[in-house]
């Protein structure tokens, strides 16, 4: 148990996500755009906006997770053509978001912890359906499997995650579309800090 949980270096995956999110800040800049639109609507149309999200939110999470491994871990998926990646994708990212979405939104009626706990169990599923291009349930599996032994460091991990979108969202909330754009901003971070995770986890 304690060597398992010695591959996971919380520090160096922050500054390894840091670095990872700046090279990638270029190609991810229309992602960021596209999900700052969406969140944006749901200030506005609220049932529409969630229905879009929900729709299609997966697939641009999903979407930055390849800018950010071909930037940085040179990972290059070349024998996919673009209309069954995003089809892929799409179908991926909808099951994903069908599954983590609802019980994160229940995790954080009943409290945050919760929430936070239940993202720990799913945190890698974006990560794992792109670099290993299996489907979303395989994936969700996956992640969780993955995480066995190493729940604790990964729920502190998840906290400051938390901690980072309650902060914009209490400095922001009266102002939605400023509020919308640093989600948007902070998601691919986040992305890029636990992608580093997952590498930490699998070259041990």
């Amino acid at each position: 148990m304690t060597k398992k949980i010695e591959i996971l270096d919380l520090e160096s995956a922050l500054k390894q996500g840091v670095i990872n999110y700046k090279a990638s800040f270029k190609s991810l800049l229309p992602h960021i755009l596209l999900l700052w639109g969406i969140l944006a609507l749901i200030s506005y149309y609220k049932i529409a906006g969630i229905a879009v999200f929900m729709l299609f939110s997966g697939m641009i999470l999903l979407s930055m997770e390849n800018e950010i491994y071909s930037q940085s871990y040179n990972f290059r998926d070349a024998n996919t053509t673009v209309i069954k990646k995003f089809t892929d994708y799409f179908l991926s990212g909808f099951i994903i978001s069908l599954v983590v979405y609802p019980l994160m939104t229940i995790g954080y009626t009943i409290f945050v912890i919760p929430a936070v706990l239940i993202f720990t169990f799913i945190m890698f599923s974006w990560s794992i359906s792109v670099k290993k291009k299996i489907f979303a349930f395989d994936a969700i599996i996956e992640s969780f499997d993955i995480g066995k032994g190493l729940r604790f460091r990964l729920f502190m991990m998840s906290l400051i995650f938390f901690a980072l979108e309650l902060f914009i969202y209490n400095l922001f909330s009266d102002f939605p579309i400023i509020l919308s754009l640093f989600t948007a901003l902070s998601i691919p971070f986040i992305l890029s800090v636990v992608d580093e995770l997952h590498e930490q986890m699998e070259k041990k």
